[in-house]
């Protein structure tokens, strides 16, 4: 009898770590399988709002940018300066984001600059798929494209990026000359992201996308503002503060008190700081 009851312990003490280990094991391989859904969430755009776009819209350009052998990427140029060459700004959006709701946000003569909207890969009618790789190739040859317009002035054009957006903003920012960058809920890494949401797994060998702005920060010597909900519990706070301690140039940032990750550009001064921002001329 003692001993039939030490083999069914014996059993139990076995097969429960197991039962763990197998669980455990599957959510860790669910979520290296699922990360790309988790992480990017494409919007399409219905044929009814290219048609309002295109004939509500004078001052707005339609772009398609091929970006390699097989991919066209699209967005918009919303022409708000009447200088010649128009001081620019890009602007790259959330996960969730097709970016051309911004256009009626911007299209007025009060904004300081023309702006660029480029939906990513399998954005809006962007082709293909999206990943921090080709975000990032993206951006460049978005860049490049756009600074060698005559009707753009190479030498004024700022960067403005929101929540996963702000990852491809600081990479732009890195690696060409923009004069100004401006962030919405940024984060130091996604990989900091993750490991804040999801501490019992090893993230950090996990993930594709790092989107690792924190790295980059010390070596960008610009003007930055960023922009802070403190109901943030996407990106909390101290993430984006966390990044800000580390950039080069000099950096302000603005709270918003009693406001989330998905209602902050509800509140009037979110435009309002930056345009003022955009409006400061660079020493």
């Amino acid at each position: 009898m003692q001993l039939e009851k030490k083999s069914k312990w014996i059993k139990i003490t076995v097969t429960i770590p197991f039962i763990g280990f197998i669980l455990y094991m599957s959510i860790t391989l669910f979520f290296y399988l699922m990360q790309d859904q988790i992480t990017f969430m494409p919007q399409s755009i219905s044929e009814d709002r290219l048609n309002y776009i295109r004939t509500n819209y004078d001052n707005v350009e339609e772009i398609t940018l091929r970006v390699n052998d097989e991919i066209y990427v699209h967005g918009w140029l919303v022409k708000n300066s009447d200088r010649e060459p128009s001081p620019l700004l890009i602007y790259f959006g959330g996960n969730a984001e097709e970016v051309s709701h911004i256009i009626s946000q911007i299209n007025n003569s009060e904004f300081p600059r023309s702006v660029l909207l480029m939906n990513y890969r399998g954005y809006g009618l962007s082709d293909g798929a999206p990943s921090e790789t080709a975000m990032f190739h993206d951006a460049l040859e978005i860049y490049d494209y756009i600074s060698a317009r005559d009707d753009v002035d190479e030498h004024k054009i700022a960067v403005l990026g929101r929540s996963m957006g702000t990852g491809v903003a600081v990479y732009l920012a890195h690696e060409r000359d923009v004069d100004q960058a401006l962030l919405v809920s940024p984060y130091d890494s996604l990989t900091k992201v993750a490991q804040g949401r999801y501490p019992f797994l090893p993230v950090a060998w996990l993930l594709n996308h790092h989107f690792d702005n924190i790295s980059r920060a010390p070596e960008i010597d610009i003007p930055l503002l960023t922009l802070i909900a403190t109901e943030d519990r996407v990106i909390p706070p101290d993430h984006s503060k966390r990044l800000i301690e580390k950039w080069q140039g000099p950096a302000s940032y603005s709270l918003f008190e009693g406001y989330g990750h998905n209602n902050i550009q509800v509140n009037s001064r979110y435009w309002e700081e930056i345009i003022s921002f955009l409006e400061e001329s660079r020493e």
